[in-house]
């Protein structure tokens, strides 16, 4: 869907980095999560 969109505008380089940044700091978050209620959980 938003491949369309992003190869008119010339941001193209620009937007192509954010999914990178985004998923790393996801994994980061959820393994961040599950070291702190690892223990709670137990």
């Amino acid at each position: 869907m938003a491949l369309g969109n992003s190869r008119r505008g010339g941001q193209r380089e620009g937007m192509n980095a954010w999914p990178g940044y985004v998923d790393a700091l996801a994994t980061l978050l959820i393994i961040i999560i599950f070291v702190l209620l690892g223990p709670v959980l137990r």
